[in-house]
């Protein structure tokens, strides 16, 4: 059950392209470099790339937008479409629409296909957006998002994760997840493994102590033996899980469920 490391791939591309303001935008295309003074707009067209310090974003079309201040042009939004790649500190991420807000901090990925992939060969999908918040260093994957390394998988309608600011003292532990601070997963959880199957309604990952956290009716099924429970808590440093009751809409309390086979019985 240790998905929580290859959540670090989702917030390893986006935050480079809020790099140093002091480091320089080099933008260059196949067939043109339009600067258009009417609407305070550069376009780059065809095979356009745009590089900043380790960042590269390479796309059809590549604009941006400026204001204009005593002669001094400040670029505050990057739209790139068609075939869109965004390269950092060697992960990717591809897709149709990449905006980039540098005003707001905001980077948004959209599209049909989108994927990040880490230098791990972990992979983050979507099928509505990815979003980066650079002041809250906040990562989202809305739609259908899923967390894949080798063979395990974590599905969830929405998932969330914070940066741990560059700052920060982290204990070992969360840097193992990349500083990871703090991870959400909204909507019908399901982590699948070779082995098992955990469903719950949400989950959470807290980066001081290392431990994932289930909520709402959670089943972990690694056949033929079910566990059933209120809330799981999965401590990813010493591999302990723990599965607890809970209390229905009337105050009852419930209890924890397990049903186990021994090898002669599940043979049957």
């Amino acid at each position: 059950m240790r998905f929580l490391p290859f959540l670090a791939c989702l917030l390893i591309a986006f935050p480079a392209i809020a790099a140093d303001p002091g480091i320089p935008l080099e933008i260059e295309a196949d067939k043109a470099l339009v600067w258009d003074e009417a609407n305070k707009q550069y376009r780059a067209e065809g095979n356009a790339v745009a590089r900043q310090g380790d960042m590269q974003v390479t796309a059809d079309l590549l604009t941006a937008d400026y204001h204009s201040t005593s002669g001094q042009t400040d670029i505050w939004q990057i739209v790139a479409t068609g075939n869109v790649k965004l390269s950092a500190s060697g992960s990717t991420g591809t897709g149709d629409k990449l905006v980039y807000d540098i005003t707001k901090g905001q980077a948004v990925l959209t599209g049909q296909n989108l994927m990040m992939t880490g230098k791990d060969g972990s992979k983050v999908t979507a099928n509505e957006r990815f979003e980066y918040w650079s002041a809250d260093r906040r990562a989202v994957a809305v739609g259908d998002a899923k967390l894949i390394q080798g063979q395990t998988t974590l599905a969830s309608q929405t998932i969330t994760a914070w940066l741990a600011a560059e700052n920060t003292a982290t204990p070992k532990t969360t840097q193992a997840l990349g500083n990871i601070e703090r991870a959400e997963a909204s909507g019908a959880v399901t982590i699948t493994t070779p082995t098992e199957t955990i469903t719950a309604q949400r989950g959470e990952y807290r980066g001081n102590t290392n431990t994932a956290y289930l909520y709402g009716t959670v089943v972990l099924k690694r056949p033929p033996n079910t566990l059933e429970g209120a809330r799981a808590e999965i401590n990813l440093t010493t591999n302990v899980s723990q599965l607890f009751a809970g209390t229905d809409a009337q105050g009852k309390p419930g209890r924890v469920k397990g049903v186990f086979y021994t090898k002669t019985r599940a043979a049957k």
